[in-house]
């Protein structure tokens, strides 16, 4: 029985990765036009006043935007608030023979050849295909393989967005040798700072700790006693790595304060909080399992990016408005109290 349950779970995940390899082939094709300027493009801007998950998740929209509607996307990301080197200083371009310096915005061009489409916020008119969508070629296969389609294809989106230049991959394959992160392993979100002042309520570190406690002792009951326990803390709180050392030290916590510090207000639109934010998110993705909370979208985009089967739990905010964004990238349903995804 166990056997046969693991040659299934064996095989699915063969079958997701052929599948991801399909669509990554797919959106490769279509941002990589043999003719830039006789190809419909849509031009999107890179200047959404938010942070990094949220910006993310603005150029998925417009990803899939150009994708359902068989365009190019270019993205006008030169004056990145992060970076000042721009959109590849640490991903790679989304097109390699459509950018936005093969066209000119002034320039006499075919009706509806270059698309200019706004924010997500701004669309009078939400298409039939947001947010539960994903495309109806894959959807037989998808739907066997995977509890939550709508989010492994938004996955998709984000992990053809999100590929890392080699230097940047390289940095972060050595930071993951120094911190020692192997799994299994859970992740921590903990999003403080200005979310506290509008969107959010404060959670101790202990109703996190709640939720790790249970998922551990449910692995120790399956996996014997030889687990480590193992935490990879992502926050914004320089001072709540040391808080959780000092309180939890049986559990061995993987974070680094530094990235936290980046994170501080006055520091966030900067190269080094770019990379650290980068880093957590990359971690976080992962991670076997995912406490994190609704105020803050990087809990969204872990999701997105993890990929295979994982369990998580949201822990509720005090503003729920900020979930009907949010949730046009998780794809959960919402219920009272605490959300369980497994």
């Amino acid at each position: 029985m166990v056997i046969h349950r693991a040659k299934s779970i064996s095989e699915s995940s063969n079958r997701l990765r052929s599948l991801s390899k399909k669509v990554q082939q797919r959106l490769h094709r279509i941002q990589n036009p043999k003719k830039c300027r006789s190809s419909p493009k849509l031009l999107c801007d890179l200047n959404k006043s938010c942070g990094f998950a949220c910006q993310i998740h603005h150029v998925i929209y417009c990803l899939l935007m150009a994708y359902y509607n068989n365009r190019t996307l270019i993205l006008n990301a030169d004056r990145w608030s992060y970076s000042s080197r721009g959109w590849t200083s640490v991903f790679q371009p989304l097109s390699d023979t459509c950018s936005s310096t093969d066209y000119d915005r002034n320039a006499a061009l075919p009706a509806n050849d270059l698309v200019h489409i706004p924010i997500v916020d701004a669309l009078p008119d939400r298409p039939t295909y947001f947010p539960l969508s994903f495309p109806d070629d894959l959807a037989p296969e998808l739907i066997y393989l995977h509890g939550l389609p709508p989010a492994w294809w938004i996955g998709q989106l984000a992990s053809y967005i999100m590929r890392y230049q080699p230097q940047f991959e390289q940095e972060l394959e050595n930071r993951r040798q120094s911190i020692g992160f192997q799994n299994p392993i859970v992740g921590i979100h903990v999003r403080r700072t200005d979310k506290l002042m509008v969107e959010a309520k404060f959670h101790p570190l202990s109703q996190y700790m709640a939720s790790v406690e249970e998922w551990y002792a449910k692995k120790i009951l399956r996996n014997a006693s030889g687990t480590k326990r193992r935490i990879y803390l992502a926050t914004d709180d320089s001072s709540l790595l040391a808080e959780a050392r000092t309180q939890y030290p049986y559990y061995e916590f993987i974070g680094d304060s530094e990235i936290a510090k980046s994170a501080a207000v006055h520091k966030r639109y900067s190269e080094e909080s770019l990379q650290g934010i980068i880093t957590d998110v990359h971690f976080l993705a992962r991670c076997d399992y995912l406490v994190c909370t609704f105020s803050s979208q990087v809990g969204s985009q872990r999701t997105e990016l993890g990929g295979g089967a994982f369990c998580f739990v949201l822990l509720e905010d005090d503003n729920s408005q900020n979930f009907d964004t949010l949730i046009f990238f998780v794809h959960v349903l919402k219920r009272w109290g605490t959300i369980i995804i497994c």
